[in-house]
């Protein structure tokens, strides 16, 4: 994997110190913010921060040299710190040895609820010579983005997450066995102005929390279902998309647990009710910064690049659901008359579909790509998404026949190919049995990834009926 990334990647493949330059220019910005301390923290493969806070002295150390980070932590540790056994990556006869990651200086946050001496933050990711370099997310990801910068095009991309809260924290949830959670709102209000005002306080503080980010947010509202709320996220060329996704999703559990409410991301928390879920609005910009998938004159003003990129994303998703679904538990989202896909679909302002096209004006037109629960990791979905539109592209495939209405009731007519896996053992094989998701994405990626979800997996078969149910939302309603 660590070659093929390297051949696409080119010059972004770089290694873990920065260059002295660089490093006194980040010195200067800490200095003038009389920085103590900084949080470094690399993304792991359930879109959890880990990280740690350092000193100036080791920080400035980390520019040079490297954050020793044990890149095993990234796959092979779950939600909740269950370490899964993969073979061949996380083995029980290993060393367990640090290896230098890169501090990713081009993006510096502040962080909001740490002292303004503490506050800065900075992502890491591996470089080439370490051995997480092939499953890293956002290697993954940059190495989709560059897959499309050899086709002339940039993605601009904005998440829409739908999460919910609880009046609950984390130890009342757990006392109550994670069941009769009480909701933020007694009752459903989607978009309702007088629930939204009685909750404004909550709602700006989170707002407040974003801006301190800088994650632009471009609207909230309360969705359908009991404590239901969707954040925008506004539109971000390349990574910083994924970057505020994440960044977004720690803080809004962390701004809910300091106001003695619980946030969770779990893609189906209640089987009744619509699940959470992580919509990824779509793009793209080329050389001369126009949008190409806009073209006046066509259908639905469809260019033939947003026809191709379509048809690569609908061709390839059943076989690589498992990137967008990364849990027993997100499997259970796609069920008929719940707002999600049951099917590799696409239809024009179609939100029973998976690909819905936002056709309109030159700056608007757009996808959106809805699969994807609210538990998955945003640079593997974008790194999904990208890749296999950049492929769809290449070969300038076309979709399949526009769905209209609700795609969910003609499931049995569509076609097996377009279905997604009925199960998530049926996923985990398809993903690790395609010859494309390791074409894209590589074997180091495909087999650790998959190799933990089978682990996990196996767990959960340990548990039957109730006992299962109690245990996915254990692990997941907090941690996920």
């Amino acid at each position: 994997m660590r070659v093929a990334v390297e051949s696409i990647m080119g010059r972004n493949a770089m290694p873990a110190g920065v260059s002295p330059a660089i490093r006194r220019r980040i010195e200067a910005l800490l200095d003038r913010s009389k920085a103590k301390y900084v949080t470094v923290a690399a993304v792991d493969h359930h879109a959890q921060l880990r990280g740690q806070v350092m000193n100036r002295s080791a920080f400035s150390s980390c520019l040079s040299g490297g954050v020793p980070f044990l890149p095993e932590v990234m796959m092979g540790l779950d939600v909740g710190d269950e370490i899964f056994r993969v073979e061949g990556f996380l083995d029980a006869d290993m060393a367990f040895a640090d290896q230098a990651s890169r501090v990713v200086v081009e993006s510096p946050r502040r962080l909001p609820f740490y002292p303004d001496h503490a506050n800065y933050f900075f992502f890491a990711e591996c470089p080439p010579e370490n051995t997480g370099h092939g499953y890293d997310p956002r290697v993954l990801y940059r190495t989709a983005e560059a897959r499309l910068d050899a086709l002339g095009l940039t993605p601009v991309q904005g998440v829409e997450y739908e999460y919910r809260i609880y009046r609950e924290t984390a130890h009342s949830a757990v006392a109550k066995q994670f069941e009769h959670l009480i909701p933020h709102t007694a009752i459903s209000g989607y978009m309702n102005v007088l629930q939204q005002g009685n909750s404004s306080d909550y709602l700006f503080g989170l707002l407040e929390a974003c801006e301190t980010l800088d994650v632009p947010i471009a609207g909230l509202h309360y969705e359908h279902g009991l404590g239901m709320l969707e954040v925008a996220l506004g539109p971000q060329r390349s990574i910083v998309a994924a970057d505020n996704a994440v960044l977004f999703k720690t803080f809004a559990k962390i701004y809910a647990s300091r106001q003695e409410t619980l946030a969770s991301f779990m893609a189906k928390p209640n089987a009744e009710e619509d699940g959470g879920c992580m919509h990824t609005h779509v793009s793209l910009l080329n050389r001369s910064g126009r949008n190409a998938f806009y073209a006046a004159r066509e259908p639905h003003c469809m260019s033939a690049t947003m026809r191709h990129f379509i048809a690569g994303v609908q061709q390839l998703l059943p076989d690589a659901l498992l990137m967008v679904a990364p849990h027993v538990n997100s499997m259970r989202r796609f069920v008929v008359d719940h707002f999600a896909p049951v099917a590799a679909t696409w239809g024009i302002q179609n939100r029973t579909a998976a690909i819905r096209v936002v056709p309109g004006s030159r700056t608007g037109q757009r996808i959106e790509f809805r699969p994807a629960g609210a538990d998955a990791n945003p640079y593997l979905v974008m790194a999904f998404v990208l890749s296999a539109g950049a492929w769809g592209i290449e070969r300038k495939l076309e979709p399949g026949p526009i769905e209209e209405g609700n795609t969910g009731m003609r499931l049995k007519r569509m076609p097996k190919r377009l279905r997604f896996p009925a199960t998530f053992q049926e996923a985990i094989e398809r993903f690790q049995g395609a010859k494309i998701t390791r074409e894209l994405f590589g074997d180091d990626f495909v087999d650790s990834y998959a190799g933990a979800r089978q682990a996990q997996l196996d767990v959960l078969k340990v548990h039957r009926g109730r006992a299962a149910w109690r245990a996915e939302r254990a692990r997941f309603l907090i941690g996920a």
